[in-house]
């Protein structure tokens, strides 16, 4: 059963559309979705919280839209959904627990593929503690069926559903991102990792291989002679399968070439700097 992390960096594409039935939207955060967790420097998880106000019950608050690297192929999807993520209500009367919807989008682009899970709002039995804690859905849902393209990205829009009748301020939060051992229910948020967890089996491209805050390199390449030697070079992304092969935030290069004709009389040429997106 694939599941999917939810990053603490952000999508490579966000649809325009929120779909899900959501009362407020303004303080939620959008993020991506991979099937591997991030990577150990960036650190631990991170929460995002909203406050409720409102006097009238079931009141829908998003929190957070992940949205998922692209399929790698066509699958239909026909399986089970649940979810383990940190959750904390500020107060017992709070009466919060998860609303989620989740959909597929059309490539990357704002077109519905199909809706997955429609405005699913957990029962009050599965209500958020006032203790940050990893938290289940109350049940495992069953997905509507969809068939989605190579290409398409899976949009889970996740918050809560307030059901007090208070109009004084409630917060809700929700933990996601970070590297380390899986969340399990009742566990640490701000050390264990969230997730949501497909029964369906299917694969999605365009997870770096590589990401590296700094790398001190001698030579790039060297099979006989040095094709490239690097004193510093920076490094955001080493390889992103699909999409740039490499993406440098600074590089300097104190050789650039040196197994074929030089590119000024001499053997060297100094130091290059080069800045690309």
């Amino acid at each position: 059963m694939p599941k999917l992390y939810l990053s603490k960096s952000g999508s490579g594409y966000t649809p325009a559309t929120i779909r899900g039935t959501w009362d407020k939207t303004s303080d939620h955060v959008v993020r991506g979705m991979h099937s591997l967790q991030d990577l150990p420097g960036l650190g631990a998880p991170i929460s995002v919280s909203s406050v409720e106000t409102s006097a009238t019950t079931d009141y829908e608050n998003l929190l957070l839209r992940g949205v998922s690297a692209p399929l790698a192929a066509d699958h239909n999807f026909a399986g089970t959904l649940n979810l383990m993520l940190g959750t904390q209500e500020s107060a017992t009367d709070a009466d919060m627990a998860y609303f989620i919807h989740v959909f597929i989008t059309q490539g990357d682009t704002d077109n519905l593929r199909g809706t997955l899970l429609a405005n699913y709002a957990d029962p009050n039995t599965n209500e958020w503690s006032t203790t940050a804690g990893g938290r289940a859905l109350s049940s495992t849902r069953t997905l509507t069926a969809v068939s989605a393209l190579a290409g398409d990205r899976i949009v889970a829009e996740i918050g809560y559903r307030a059901r007090n009748t208070v109009s004084s301020s409630r917060t809700g939060t929700l933990w996601h991102g970070g590297n380390g051992t899986d969340l399990t229910s009742g566990g640490n948020p701000a050390t264990g990792i969230g997730f949501l967890d497909f029964s369906d089996a299917f694969t999605l491209v365009n997870n770096p291989t590589a990401r590296l805050s700094q790398l001190v390199v001698e030579s790039l390449r060297r099979p006989s002679a040095p094709n490239a030697l690097v004193t510093q070079m920076p490094v955001e992304v080493v390889r992103r399968p699909t999409a740039a092969n490499l993406r440098l935030s600074q590089m300097a290069v104190e050789v650039i070439r040196r197994n074929g004709t030089p590119q000024a009389s001499g053997s060297q040429r100094g130091m290059l700097i080069i800045v690309a997106g």
